[in-house]
């Protein structure tokens, strides 16, 4: 079988590991257990300064140089993406442990040191979507119709979304290898009320 795009994608990143990349900082992500060839990353890894941001161990942690302990997603506020391209809220329902911090204020920290001109306090969560959505904006992961408004009022909603009242269909992909072949369903127009209730 012949890989795929994606495939040599990760592959060129694992290899270039200790060679052209000399720092990983892995957030929220196990590539030891993840990645194809797991003996090849730990070998990569060992070869460089490995930053792992994550609320549980995992075999990547045993390779870091510094582990940055985050809160997990029940500890957090923000969005979340699923993977059906479902952008939704996520409320923080308990206190954050001592010694924790979220994913946002840790790289928000990060990078205030990296450029103390870049962040004069962490930003909020709902400022990094509105502009990441600004960002994907004519993509074809266009958030930028998205909003924290839209998706309390619509409880959920499906990329691609290049404006307010449209959404994207079920399928994305007819043959389903991640082609250029989306389906006449991939954007669907939504109509609301007065009251800002869906009537299609």
């Amino acid at each position: 079988a012949t890989p795929s795009i994606d495939a040599e994608r990760v592959t060129a990143v694992r290899d270039a590991i200790g060679d052209d990349v000399d720092a990983v900082y892995a957030v929220a992500t196990n590539p030891v257990a993840g990645m194809p060839d797991a003996t090849r990353v730990r070998e990569k890894l060992e070869d460089a300064f490995l930053v792992v941001q994550d609320a549980f161990r995992s075999e990547t942690v045993e390779y870091a140089d510094v582990v940055l302990p985050a809160t997990t997603w029940g500890e957090s506020e923000g969005t979340t993406t699923n993977m059906e391209r479902t952008v939704s809220r996520v409320r923080a329902a308990t206190e954050t442990p001592s010694g924790v911090r979220t994913d946002l204020a840790l790289i928000g920290d990060i990078a205030g040191r990296i450029d103390p001109d870049l962040f004069d306090r962490t930003p909020e969560p709902e400022a990094v979507f509105d502009e990441l959505a600004a960002l994907t904006a004519g993509t074809p992961a266009d958030l930028s119709g998205i909003s924290y408004e839209r998706i309390e009022a619509e409880r959920a909603v499906r990329w691609p979304a290049p404006a307010p009242d449209v959404s994207a269909g079920y399928r994305y992909y007819e043959a389903g290898d991640g082609g250029d072949d989306r389906t006449s369903d991939d954007v669907d127009e939504r109509t609301t009320n007065d009251d800002g209730e869906r009537t299609a």
